[in-house]
């Protein structure tokens, strides 16, 4: 199984948002009557829109120091999961599927690194 472990903390939104856009792609997979997705708009996408309007929002990707600084908050899971649901709406479920089953094929036995 491949693992996404980022070389430093600011890429860290990496694995975090795309674990909470699974939580909504997998529970939309076995129970589509929940209507999740209109769930993550209301929670997730409008919940960022709300912060980035806010004088203390910040990019996805900044400067990190070490864990110890790193603002795990609504820019790291609410805006990463958006922009996981933006790509899966612009290159298809069947297109996105495929490339992350092509990318855990080719890193199973290894752990991979970002930036």
């Amino acid at each position: 199984m491949a693992t996404l472990r980022p070389c430093r903390w600011d890429a860290i939104f990496l694995n975090e948002a795309f674990a909470e856009f699974v939580t909504y792609l997998g529970t939309d997979f076995v129970e589509p009557d929940f209507r999740i997705w209109d769930s993550f708009y209301n929670e997730e996408m409008y919940s960022v829109m709300q912060y980035d309007g806010t004088t203390s929002s910040h990019p996805t990707i900044q400067e990190v120091p070490t864990s110890n600084d790193a603002d795990f908050g609504s820019i790291t899971y609410s805006r990463g999961s958006a922009v996981n649901r933006f790509l899966m709406a612009t290159l298809s479920f069947d297109t996105m599927r495929d490339g992350l089953q092509d990318y855990l094929e080719a890193h199973q036995v290894r752990g991979t690194f970002s930036f």
